[in-house]
């Protein structure tokens, strides 16, 4: 199962935003379900990021969630960003 999330910085906190989710991405690159998890920059406009992850099925994504980081991810990313993150779970379709 892959989540694909999007979130823009708000203006002058893109740094801040960047250390936000570094810290995030490594520790979940540190779960054990996680599969792979990718951290990236818009090349056109460097205040939006896009987060790809991998985790081995839903219930180890709802185990992410509930991680005491990604609580603290939720309480200060609206001071760091223009809105809400955006998020969707994806699964592949099978031939």
């Amino acid at each position: 199962m892959r989540v694909v999330s999007n979130v823009t910085a708000a203006p002058h906190e893109t740094g801040g935003l960047i250390d936000l989710l570094t810290r995030v991405a490594g520790a979940t690159r540190q779960e054990p379900g996680c599969v792979a998890y990718d951290l990236f920059e818009d090349v056109d406009d460097p205040t939006n990021f896009t987060m790809i992850a991998e985790f081995a099925d839903r219930a180890a994504y709802e185990e992410h969630i509930g991680q005491p980081y990604m609580q603290d991810l939720l309480v200060e990313l609206p001071s760091l960003t223009t809105g809400e993150i955006e998020s969707r779970m994806l699964k592949p379709i099978e031939e």
